[in-house]
């Protein structure tokens, strides 16, 4: 019988015991997870509601890394597709929005009760409250806590959410069979900005397309719907750009918000002058008039930004401070001063390097039979659904390469 060790009971880990048990009886399965409870990670993702996959979580431009290429066999090995055919086929019922699919309960538990039933029904042993901290190999034999494995599969995560079992460990027991790690940044985070404004605006939510700029450079941008804070901004477009402002805070770095993306500055403008010729209030003041295009607060700080005093009537704005107001709507900036750090980040930017593991079964090229998958590994996807579709695809690889399954 062959013996497996996961380290690490979140998904990628307890996908992987699936995979190695399910239709195999030759398998002998022990997770080793340093909580009192597995999966506890799963249950915070997508709000909760867990974001299984991304209909686009097979494109490799939505992955990044420094061996951006190298996830590349192993998500179309098992795509979205695949995952969602086998999820439906087992009996877990889900639903789509958009591009995202979702259990149809909208509850992570509903996942994470699927995993952990369907490993224990399939006789995969589950140890909880066990850190492993060190890995002992004797006679072609991994030791841990006394037990000897044929196979090592380290599936225990990064350093995001700490709190939720992911505290960088298993850099550790990587180093120790001499694997180098990248540099590691939190990712799919808040961003910090300057707050002059943003504090004005705490609480309130706008649809955006938000660009970040590396001095004066156009990296990225991302539409969707702003949460603003003390702090600076969350919401998707900020986790989908929070890597790149934790890698460049320090620099010339900068968000760009466009509050009518749908509209040219000379568009915005025309409706400023409509508001101003068909006032709602008469005389019109300066702090109603953004109120039938944004929301009314946004509005006033908007203005305030201009230098414009907002208890003043509009009568008295001349043409440049109107185009200066539209352009400030297409183009508000905030310079970015960091990112909410790993206690607030859902994934980890960086990890275990990939050019140290197989692309296809990704066993370490340094120690036979010692496997890595999931968030370990410097493979980073985009916000809603990417993450865990790498955390099962390569769940799924590591689990065909140890059953024997791949074709030479």
């Amino acid at each position: 019988m062959k013996k497996t060790a996961i380290i690490g009971g979140g998904a990628s880990g307890l996908f992987c015991a699936i995979m190695l048990l399910q239709g195999n009886s030759a398998n002998n399965v022990t997770i080793f997870e340093k909580m009192n409870r597995v999966g506890k990670k799963i249950l915070a993702t997508g709000n909760g509601r867990c974001n299984i996959t991304n209909e686009n979580a097979d494109k490799i431009e939505r992955f990044y890394g420094e061996t951006p290429l190298f996830p590349k066999e192993i998500l179309s090995e098992f795509t979205p597709k695949n995952l969602i055919d086998y999820l439906l086929k087992n009996g877990l019922l889900l639903r789509k929005e958009n591009d995202k699919y979702y259990p149809f309960s909208e509850q992570a538990g509903t996942v994470l009760d699927f995993l952990r039933l369907k490993c224990e029904s399939l006789g995969a042993r589950i140890l909880v409250d066990k850190k492993i901290e060190n890995i002992k190999k004797s006679n072609n034999k991994f030791i841990i806590e006394g037990q000897e494995f044929e196979n090592v599969v380290i599936a225990c995560g990064g350093k995001s959410s700490p709190h939720l079992g992911s505290d960088g460990s298993g850099y550790e027991l990587l180093k120790g069979f001499n694997h180098a790690i990248t540099p590691l940044l939190p990712a799919i985070t808040q961003i910090k900005t300057e707050n002059q404004f943003t504090k004005q605006l705490k609480g309130i939510k706008a649809d955006a397309n938000v660009s970040i700029f590396v001095n004066q450079k156009l990296i990225r941008e991302d539409f969707g719907q702003v949460l603003f804070a003390d702090y600076g901004i969350s919401g998707p477009p900020a986790f989908q750009l929070s890597a790149i402002a934790a890698k460049n805070y320090d620099k010339n770095c900068f968000l760009s918000l466009d509050f009518m993306p749908d509209f040219s500055t000379e568009q915005v403008k025309e409706q400023i002058y409509t508001a101003i010729n068909n006032p709602i209030t008469s005389p019109l003041k300066v702090e109603n008039l953004l109120t039938l295009l944004l929301n009314k607060r946004l509005g006033q700080v908007i203005v305030k930004s201009c230098d414009i005093n907002i208890n003043q009537n509009v009568y008295e704005l001349s043409d440049k401070k109107i185009t200066q107001i539209a352009e400030r709507i297409k183009n508000f900036r905030l310079k970015v001063t960091g990112v909410n750090g790993f206690n607030n980040a859902q994934i980890t930017y960086g990890g275990a390097k990939c050019n140290e593991f197989d692309s296809k079964t990704l066993e370490s090229k340094f120690q036979k039979n010692l496997y890595s998958c999931g968030e370990i590994l410097d493979v980073n996807g985009d916000c809603g659904g990417f993450n865990l579709q790498w955390a099962f695809a390569s769940a799924f690889a590591v689990a065909k390469a140890i059953n024997g399954e791949n074709n030479d």
